[in-house]
């Protein structure tokens, strides 16, 4: 019987395998084109909004200069991309309210005030 099991859990095994070769060969041959490479590289993300697009990729750029210094140790005593930061938020939160009706400052009193949450909790229950 453990042989059966064993013979089974070989054949399941070499298909994913096969696949795994595949996809990682497939990532490869992508890689080796240098074009598809910077495609890659240099690809961003569109805000949720797209009139807040520019504000957003502005954002990305401090961020993209701030993050690889952060991780190697460097001390900051304020956020560099704090503005830019805020600057988008307000954005998405105007687009949002303009163009779907969304509010979104009882979510972010939800996110900051054990007390909001306990409240909106003990009208569900």
């Amino acid at each position: 019987m453990s042989q059966s099991k064993s013979s089974n859990n070989s054949s399941n095994v070499n298909p994913i395998n096969t696949s795994n070769t595949d996809l990682h060969n497939h990532d490869t041959t992508v890689n080796q084109h240098p074009d598809n490479h910077e495609q890659l590289i240099n690809a961003r993300l569109k805000s949720l909004a797209p009139e807040c697009d520019s504000v957003k990729m502005s954002y990305d750029l401090c961020f993209e200069e701030f993050f690889p210094n952060f991780l190697q140790g460097h001390h900051f005593e304020k956020d560099p991309c704090e503005s830019k930061l805020k600057i988008y938020q307000n954005c998405l939160r105007e687009a949002l309210k303009t163009s779907h009706n969304m509010d979104l400052t009882e979510l972010d009193s939800i996110r900051t005030d054990a007390e909001t949450i306990r409240n909106i909790t003990s009208k569900t229950e």
